[in-house]
């Protein structure tokens, strides 16, 4: 599912997606709206539309090509937290 504002890509534009962390928001979503309470969410990410690949790669605390030692090395990519709290306010959360 793509967040309102971010099917406004730009030409070679790039816009990565999270379901496995769509899903997680919507169900923490669903229980904060229902039972009340709270949640902090933390990890890499922007809050406004991006539309660059975020994906990055590191060996021994140096950054290292995405491809170069698969299984060796740690991958990240960043996280659209405006998307996530979209997502967490339809499910009934106030983000």
């Amino acid at each position: 599912m793509i967040a309102p504002g971010r099917n406004e890509a730009p030409v070679g534009g790039v816009y990565e997606s999270c379901p496995a962390a769509t899903a997680l928001v919507d169900e923490i979503a669903l229980s904060i709206g229902r039972r009340g309470g709270g949640a902090l969410l933390i990890d890499y990410g922007y809050d406004t539309p991006g539309f660059a690949e975020t994906l990055s790669s590191c060996i021994r605390s140096s950054f290292a090509d995405v491809l170069a030692k698969p299984g060796a090395s740690d991958l990240s990519a960043h996280l659209d937290f405006g998307a996530l709290a979209t997502f967490a306010e339809n499910a009934g959360a106030r983000p």
